[in-house]
């Protein structure tokens, strides 16, 4: 029979009336914290120089900025280690060869196993055109497709997100990576222009950006 339904939904209808009609509040004042991140650093090892093998005449000239050995950078520590041809010269540009030029060597210093992103510009002017291209170390998580720490491609092309190296990645040897710390090589395409002086030194500038 449903009377005895009937009755128990009416009762709890006054119930909770009799409750939303009581005033029970408090009041509590509570504390906020919050700390600054250590600032991101830059910091430049050598700077990228071509020597002085460029020719007077209309050419490129390719720089190869990769860097050394995985043990000196403390990745794949389960992949063989292979030194990699920082410093080669070649192109129609220049003077041809193993270690003629030097690539540049840039340490990036933050927080532990941190997630950064590298960005830089190109050069351009009336002599010639400079077009950076090289590669950085990355650790961890912000190597998807790999479980493993790589080398990562970085150029003027676009923007790339790399992971500082952590705890886990530093063995303890002073090497060139360190807790806290990733690195970045680069070389990349000078390309002459127009015809320039003979025994006259060239220099320009780019940017090269760090972000959390």
């Amino acid at each position: 029979m449903q009377p005895n339904k009937t009755k128990i939904a009416l009762g709890l209808g006054v119930l909770f009336l009799g409750v939303s009609g009581t005033s029970n509040a408090v009041i509590g004042t509570f504390n906020i914290s919050a700390r600054t991140i250590e600032d991101v650093g830059l910091i430049q090892n050598t700077a990228i120089d071509y020597g002085t093998n460029i020719f007077t005449t209309v050419g490129n000239c390719i720089l190869i900025g990769n860097e050394p050995t995985d043990l000196l950078l403390q990745i794949d520590p389960a992949a063989p280690s292979v030194a990699l041809d920082n410093g080669t010269l070649s192109g129609t540009g220049c003077v041809n060869g193993d270690d003629l030029g030097t690539a540049g060597q840039y340490t990036v210093t933050g927080i532990s196993a941190t997630d950064v992103t590298i960005s830089m510009t190109s050069i351009a002017n009336a002599d010639f055109t400079f077009t950076p291209l090289g590669v950085a170390s990355g650790y961890g998580a912000a190597i998807p497709a790999d479980s493993d720490d790589t080398r990562v491609a970085v150029s003027s092309a676009g923007p790339v997100t790399l992971r500082t190296a952590g705890a886990a990645d530093d063995d303890g040897v002073v090497n060139l990576v360190t807790e806290t710390e990733l690195v970045i090589f680069l070389g990349g395409t000078l390309s002459v222009l127009q015809p320039l002086t003979p025994s006259l030194a060239y220099a320009g500038t780019f940017d090269l950006t760090v972000t959390y």
